[in-house]
């Protein structure tokens, strides 16, 4: 089953390892994300780091790995959906989301 992961989900799988962490290394789901997404990790890398107590070394290693896991959907492949996705995306901050469909 392919799954599309929200930001906010990866987000809260690097800082805790909890039901989002099992859930992106299950293996049960085709993960699928736009490549803007590790962008707004690389923007709030020290947010991320502060909270989870992770060295540079350590975010990186777990930025690569979810890069191996999460098939990486660049954006060009995203621009014939925007106006679409900007019609039905409740809010336009996830409007990303919705374009890959």
């Amino acid at each position: 089953m392919d799954l599309v992961v929200d930001a906010n989900i990866i987000f809260a799988a690097l800082i805790k390892e909890s039901f989002n962490y099992s859930l992106l290394f299950c293996g049960r789901f085709q993960l699928l994300v736009s490549e803007y997404v590790f962008k707004e990790f690389e923007e709030h890398k020290e947010e991320i780091m502060k909270k989870t107590e992770r060295t540079t070394e350590d975010f990186y290693r777990l930025i690569d790995v979810l890069k191996r896991r999460i098939t990486i959907i660049p954006l060009e492949e995203l621009t014939q959906y925007v106006e679409k996705a900007e019609k039905i995306s409740p809010d336009p901050g996830d409007m990303v989301y919705f374009s890959q469909h």
